[in-house]
């Protein structure tokens, strides 16, 4: 008969290597983007926009990423069981 593993967070290195390649993808996306770009084109267009629109901007980006935590942190709780939300996202 198997024996079953409780589900368990990924240690500490695992996590580390997550991360470096997370960021390192993102970077890579970045350096990509903006050699695409005019960036004296981006900077005039910047220049003129209309700062409440960029704060309703800024707010709704911020909303959603809370929503989202919420999200993820309940999808964790419900994945490992019913740890802490805490000690499954290693804080």
């Amino acid at each position: 008969m198997p024996v079953e593993l409780p589900n368990t967070p990924p240690g500490p290195i695992r996590r580390a290597l997550i991360f470096l390649a997370k960021t390192a993808v993102s970077v890579a996306l970045l350096v990509v983007l903006l050699s695409r770009v005019d960036s004296a084109q981006l900077w005039a267009g910047a220049r003129t926009a209309s700062m409440p629109g960029l704060l309703v901007a800024l707010a709704a980006d911020a909303a959603g990423h809370e929503r989202l935590s919420a999200r993820m942190g309940n999808i964790a709780v419900a994945e490992y069981g019913g740890y802490c939300v805490d000690t499954v996202l290693g804080r």
